[in-house]
């Protein structure tokens, strides 16, 4: 069975839909939990909030208020 480009975006768009806003949630939850000074913590909500995709990204990659 050869699954075609159309059938590909058919199953990866809703998907992409539904995790996209559960990737921000868990992202934000996790910056809420971290101890940081509130300025640089309010700064990583606004850009998770305005660019959510590269914000968690760039959110995990860093991963800010961790000791170590």
């Amino acid at each position: 069975m050869n699954i075609g480009i159309t059938e590909l975006l058919f199953i990866l768009g809703p998907l992409t839909f539904i995790s996209w806003p559960l990737l921000s949630l868990a992202t934000l939850v996790a910056l809420r939990r971290r101890q940081m000074m509130a300025m640089p913590q309010a700064l990583w909500a606004l850009i998770i909030l305005v660019i959510p995709v590269l914000g968690s990204a760039a959110f995990w990659l860093v991963r800010p208020g961790e000791d170590g």
